[in-house]
């Protein structure tokens, strides 16, 4: 019984607020485009709705979404799986991209033809869109929630995406003790305002 709702797709970004997937796979398609500006100064926001964040593995994420506790989300997936399905009411940022850092100065094109196999890298746009996410979900200081940001193990691309959040919104949140950034993943958050 699938319900009718919007999905927004770009490039490799997917984005979902309440839509439905269906076996890992979305029942709609349309591209979008992600404009802002860059900036190298990381300005706090205020009157913060997103009161805390924690990074949680793909298997963690599921179990908080089996209680019921997951109220808004950002969900990192390889390219090869699945997104994880959320209830259809919990807001989602969908991203799916490999986890790999590269050399210091070393171009996406650099880092890419050192595999042999094609390689999704994180994205100024996804970096976009997370910023996007987190202020279109950051505007009713009335109303606090939490933010859950999972990857397949919980350790580096949410990791960075986690410790990003908590200093952009300047939250006391704890750091998972086995939080390791991946860098290439915070050096481009640190990128957008």
């Amino acid at each position: 019984n699938a319900t009718s709702r919007s999905i927004t797709v770009s490039g490799d970004v997917t984005v979902l607020n309440g839509a439905t997937l269906i076996n890992g796979a979305s029942n709609a398609t349309h591209q979008m485009t992600v404009t802002g500006n860059i900036s190298n100064n990381l300005r706090p926001l205020v009157n913060s709705m997103i009161t805390s964040v924690f990074n949680l593995s793909r298997q963690e994420m599921e179990q908080e979404i089996s209680t019921g506790s997951v109220e808004l989300a950002i969900s990192i997936s390889d390219p090869n799986q699945p997104f994880i399905v959320f209830p259809p009411n919990i807001p989602v940022l969908f991203l799916k991209f490999h986890d790999i850092e590269g050399e210091p100065g070393q171009s996406d094109q650099e880092i890419k033809d050192d595999f042999t196999k094609p390689v999704v890298l994180f994205s100024e746009s996804m970096a976009q869109q997370v910023v996007s996410f987190i202020k279109t979900h950051n505007t009713n200081p009335s109303k606090s929630q939490t933010l859950f940001v999972n990857c397949e193990m919980g350790i580096s691309r949410s990791g960075a995406v986690t410790w990003f959040v908590k200093h952009l919104l300047d939250l006391d949140t704890p750091v998972n003790s086995r939080t390791k950034p991946n860098n290439r993943v915070l050096s481009k958050l640190m990128k957008q305002q």
